[in-house]
């Protein structure tokens, strides 16, 4: 009896100490995954008749984004689900938000200029070079902000056409990459 006892003794300290190793696991497991919650991210994207071989790979664009359209973009475009390249915010030196003064619509026409830092800069040559003349959606946390077609190797700067999207969407969303985000709005007073 008493060898039963310690027995269940030492089997109350594992009940004990295993929901304490479990939770510190869990808040380590969610302390790393808060760090890298919003990253610049570059996925592929196909139209419906280029479906490759494993389909499951891809979910379609209008189901995810069911707002964007994009003038030359066919209605069935499928975009890949895991990224291709995720851009943490350390590796981004800063973003600036600048009104296109080049725009003859009456809508606020945006151009976002994101400055990457020296280490990631290859990683995103290298792969803008191997997808030279096809298209791209370039997202920040779900947000859709471009779907660009790639006519030459981004270096270190990006320059991206926001048109559509308000300056105050721009800014809330460009600050989760960067704490460096500046916006210069030259707009006439009839058009603010």
């Amino acid at each position: 009896m008493e060898k039963m006892f310690k027995r269940d003794k030492r089997h109350m300290r594992y009940k004990l100490i295993f929901p304490v190793f479990l939770f510190l696991f869990m808040l380590v497991g969610n302390l790393q995954a808060e760090e890298n919650l919003y990253a610049l991210v570059f996925k592929e994207v196909i139209t419906d008749q280029d479906v490759p071989f494993n389909p499951s790979r891809y979910v379609f664009g209008r189901h995810l984004y069911p707002q964007y359209s994009y003038h030359g973009l066919p209605e069935n475009f499928l975009i890949k689900k895991s990224p291709d390249i995720s851009i943490a915010p350390t590796d981004i030196e800063s973003v600036s938000i600048v009104r296109n003064p080049f725009s003859q619509s009456h809508v606020l026409h945006y151009m976002s200029t994101i400055t990457f830092k020296p280490r990631v800069a290859n990683q995103l040559f290298e792969y803008t070079k191997r997808n030279l003349e096809k298209r791209i959606a370039i997202e920040i946390d779900g947000r859709i902000l471009a779907i660009p077609t790639i006519l030459q190797p981004i270096e270190n700067i990006l320059l991206l056409d926001t048109a559509g999207m308000p300056i105050e969407v721009l800014q809330s969303t460009f600050q989760k990459i960067s704490a460096n985000v500046t916006v210069k709005d030259d707009a006439p007073d009839g058009l603010k």
